[in-house]
């Protein structure tokens, strides 16, 4: 699913308590964005960057997350990157970070959430899509588990037999 309208505001890294605080200690960037499914680390995100998906830009979800991996690049150093902190915050999202960006007013991401009704609270996807590709995702899924028991009930299967120790 894609949020192409995310707002950002500022907000300073001192709630992340593995995070270390960017060297002038002022407010970042942050955004939210609803949970991700976690089990599929960092292919669970497609794109993540500017809202006319120009520019993609790096992120990071691991909680051992220190500036260092940015600093010490020999290219890109100062690209723009995104800290995704995986622990919920008090809304049930999580917080993200932006670093090396200038005046960015919104994000785009394309990613695999865990909770779908989590998007209505985005001006930008409209509840008629969200509900669109699940009626669509779970006809799928429909159709191919009964296709897959139809082929398995029409093949013919032999009856297990007893094992009474005799060869005929």
């Amino acid at each position: 699913m894609a949020i192409n309208c995310i707002p950002v505001d500022c907000k300073d890294l001192e709630r992340c308590s593995e995070c270390v605080k960017h060297e002038n200690g002022t407010p970042n960037a942050h955004f939210e964005i609803p949970q991700i499914i976690n089990e599929f680390g960092y292919a669970a995100i497609a794109y993540i960057g500017s809202a006319d998906r120009q520019n993609s830009f790096t992120f990071y979800i691991s909680s051992d997350f220190t500036n260092k991996y940015q600093k010490y690049r020999k290219r890109g150093r100062n690209k723009p990157y995104v800290y995704i902190d995986p622990v919920p915050n008090e809304h049930n999202m999580y917080d993200c970070y932006v670093f090396n960006t200038p005046m960015l007013k919104q994000i785009s991401i394309v990613a695999v959430f865990k909770d779908p009704r989590q998007l209505e609270e985005y001006g930008c996807c409209s509840n008629i899509d969200v509900m669109e590709n699940m009626t669509f995702i779970d006809t799928e899924v429909k159709n191919r588990l009964t296709e897959q028991k139809i082929k398995y009930y029409r093949q013919l299967h032999m009856t297990n037999l007893p094992n009474n120790q005799q060869y005929t």
